[in-house]
């Protein structure tokens, strides 16, 4: 358990720790065949993980693609106050669609930035999480999701009824939808 108590065999051992501090309990594992596997896991006794705060951009603000998304955040521990800005990182993922993700970003600090690409569209968002760790190294994240600004696209040909690619996609026309602001792409129309 990492305080000088005695090791635990049983199969489901409890421990209760006499003193606050960090401990480093270890866990070890057999398979009764000559195989086994070690885990050490810290336990921070009487401390609390810090608490993040993204403070811009606000939860379920709109973004143009191309454009700069500035990130500010804060966050507060019970045991050590305030958290400086080196205590603090961001994770930016890109979704785009319910297809996949993309690990876009990794930044440090209590102020960043990121600008959102390009060629993703309107199906596209990005979830943006704050991540504070305090002095013990105990950590809790906040996590919020950002969509892209809109326009309604409709696209025509004449005479109507014509095939128009938009995105890589083949539609027929008319062919409306949603576009994400400061998406690029090609857009075509078959003869």
């Amino acid at each position: 358990f990492g305080d000088g108590s005695a090791v635990d065999a049983s199969a489901n051992p409890t421990h209760v720790y006499a003193a606050n501090g960090l401990y480093s309990a270890r866990l070890k594992v057999s398979d009764g065949r000559g195989k086994s596997d070690v885990e050490t896991v810290l336990i921070a006794v009487g401390n609390t993980p810090p608490t993040p705060l993204i403070i811009s951009p606000a939860r379920e603000s709109l973004f143009q693609n191309g454009k700069t998304v500035n990130l500010a955040g804060s966050a507060s521990d019970a045991q050590d106050g305030d958290l400086p800005g080196n205590s603090l990182s961001w994770r930016v993922i890109l979704h785009h669609g319910t297809k996949h993700i993309h690990d876009f970003a990794t930044l440090a600090g209590a102020v960043s930035s990121f600008v959102p690409t390009v060629d993703h569209d309107a199906d596209s968002w990005y979830d943006i999480t704050l991540t504070a760790t305090d002095s013990a190294g105990l950590s809790s994240s906040n996590t919020i999701s950002v969509h892209p600004k809109t326009v309604a696209l409709s696209l025509r040909t004449s005479p109507g009824g014509g095939a128009v690619t938009y995105g890589g996609s083949d539609h027929a026309a008319p062919f409306n939808t949603r576009a994400a602001v400061g998406f690029r792409t090609r857009i075509s129309a078959v003869q």
